[in-house]
């Protein structure tokens, strides 16, 4: 929430102002040996985000166990877009599963 002058912060009240919804998925992540400075704002920014029980808002927190700033990339990387895809996934066997097995 710190960043830029709290600029998550104004955006999101400015939103709140006009709307009750935000049909949207959010993936949020830290490590929980993120330098605190950086690390408490964002559990609070979560909490916050959580707290305005937008109609239609997907909010996953995720905390990043013995990991610090330089570690979190990839695995935050990773579940945060398997978080936002996860409503796309098609379902049955893939494309690549199907070519192996011949599965239709």
């Amino acid at each position: 929430m710190e960043w830029d002058n709290k600029a998550l912060l104004k955006l999101d009240e400015a939103y709140a102002q006009k709307n009750k919804a935000l049909n949207a998925r959010i993936f949020i992540s830290y490590g929980s040996n993120e330098y605190a400075p950086f690390r408490d704002p964002i559990i609070q920014y979560q909490k916050y985000l959580a707290a305005k029980k937008y109609q239609g808002l997907e909010l996953q927190n995720y905390v990043m166990e013995g990991l610090d700033h330089t570690g979190v990339k990839g695995d935050g990387y990773v579940r945060g877009l398997m978080w936002v895809w996860k409503p796309k996934k098609p379902t049955g066997p893939s494309g690549l599963e199907r070519g192996f097995t011949g599965a239709k």
